[in-house]
């Protein structure tokens, strides 16, 4: 036991969790655990479909579709060490159904029509055209199909969009954050349909936290220390925006 805790140890940081292997508990950075329960009574019919998770990152939420008894669930993840810790756990839950790739969401295109519902748990932020990714997911959508869409944005009435100077809660890759109205606006003009809003809670520093798993750094970390609702570079503090869409 004590050895397999050091190999999986070997491939931190675990970003995605939490999962018990082999009676190794591995606490991730993320509770996705919690995020999985506000999607699971919202979710789409999975079984028998075929199912597509952008940026899948160690396959956690795969892992948690396959309950689901689907076809097959394809996971788009480039990042190396993520596509390893995703293939150490397949060794503990072999399945035909789940598979990885080290494509990216650019490589949607070659996705015409293919999938019953595609999840893109918290990506949409890190690309420099959130609505060409948008449009792109739809295209990969059968008709009638489904677009799971987590992702961050900012507190507000107004449908408007920041686009941060420089990094953004430590992050140097963040793009466009919308207001909850704007990211509806960029779904309809998507050519979505059916937009519904699952969820705008997320349980902030007990959902996203440091741990000897993932590091000594995280959301905390990265937040005014004065004023939670702020950043540490003096913007507005990240809401977390869970939805749904179809393709007619």
């Amino acid at each position: 036991l004590e050895e397999l805790g050091e190999k999986l140890m070997k491939l931190a940081p675990w970003r995605k969790g939490p999962f018990r292997v082999g009676g190794v508990d591995i606490e991730a950075e993320w509770r996705s655990d919690y995020k999985w329960q506000r999607l699971e009574k919202a979710l789409p019919e999975l079984r028998g479909r075929r199912i597509l998770d952008i940026g899948a990152n160690n396959g956690y939420f795969m892992f948690r579709m396959l309950e689901h008894e689907p076809e097959l669930v394809l996971g788009l993840e480039p990042t190396q060490i993520y596509a390893a810790q995703f293939e150490a756990l397949k060794k503990f839950c072999p399945s035909p159904k789940l598979q990885m790739t080290s494509w990216g969401v650019e490589h949607l295109e070659a996705f015409d029509r293919c999938f019953d519902v595609i999840f893109s748990m918290g990506i949409l932020y890190h690309h420099r055209s959130p609505l060409q990714q948008l449009y792109d997911m739809r295209g990969a959508l059968r008709p009638g199909g489904t677009l799971i869409l987590e992702t961050i944005g900012i507190p507000g009435e107004e449908p408007v969009a920041i686009t941060p100077p420089d990094r953004y809660a430590g992050m140097k890759n963040i793009w466009l954050l919308p207001t909850l109205s704007m990211l509806i606006t960029w779904l309809e003009r998507s050519k979505f349909i059916d937009v519904e809003v699952i969820s705008t809670e997320w349980g902030e520093l007990s959902e996203q936290r440091a741990t000897e798993w993932s590091g000594v750094v995280s959301l905390a970390d990265f937040l005014d220390a004065d004023n939670q609702e702020l950043t540490k570079e003096g913007l507005l503090a990240p809401k977390r925006f869970l939805l749904k869409a179809s393709r007619k």
